[in-house]
């Protein structure tokens, strides 16, 4: 990725934070020369440092990984990168005070991105993905103000519905923030964009606002 100076972001509580808002990655793999990307939802353990998701067994993905394991004489773990994409926006020119005064901007978009580097292996013990399903279930159900539990399901439904997944969990190498929230321009110019994000009818554009602020008066 590229990374000016200018746009990292390098306080690892706020890129943690950024993936447990933003669970929904992309898991980045190229076994045999064949790239590939798989959109998955993540649970991230920080206390052990490790990002989990799971397949159905059936993903091409599955097989792909297990063969790779198979034919590494020395490791047992699948590099691999995770993106976690935050909000994004289009940026407008007329939104910059200094295009009234000079008129030299141009478009840009802002966004936020979190870059997980780390080494996979596979998870398909019974325990490993009830405690899995669990953590990420309990993740994502307040945010519907839900208290649907793994325990509501009947028993052997639920068994059945994990015989034909496998878990992936990723120890967690390095986390790569870039947060592109108009850092690179004048003062009355990022006001100018803060203003509009914060005014505007889109969910999305809003939450960039509240980053570009935790970013920008950092």
């Amino acid at each position: 990725m590229y990374l000016p100076k200018h746009f990292a972001q390098n306080d690892i509580g706020l890129l943690q934070a950024h993936i447990q808002q933003y669970p929904f990655g992309t898991l980045a793999t190229a076994m045999g020369g064949t790239p590939q990307m798989n959109h998955l939802p993540f649970y991230f353990d920080i206390a052990s440092n490790c990002l989990q998701a799971h397949i159905p067994k059936v993903n091409p993905l599955f097989t792909q990984i297990q063969t790779w394991l198979k034919d590494q004489a020395c490791s047992q773990e699948l590099p691999v990168l995770i993106a976690f994409q935050g909000p994004d926006a289009y940026i407008t020119p007329s939104w910059y005070p200094s295009k009234i005064e000079h008129g030299k901007v141009v478009p840009t978009w802002n966004y936020a991105v979190v870059h997980a580097t780390g080494k996979l292996k596979l998870q398909e013990g019974k325990d490993w993905l009830t405690r899995h399903l669990t953590n990420l279930t309990n993740q994502q159900e307040p945010k519907r103000n839900s208290t649907w539990e793994m325990t509501d399901a009947p028993a052997d439904y639920a068994d059945g519905m994990m015989r034909v997944l496998c878990g992936l969990e990723i120890t967690v190498d390095q986390l790569i923030g870039k947060y592109k929230v108009s850092q690179n321009r004048e003062k009355q110019d990022q006001e100018g964009v803060l203003k509009h994000l914060e005014q505007s009818e889109d969910w999305q554009d809003r939450q960039l606002a509240n980053l570009t602020i935790q970013t920008i008066n950092k």
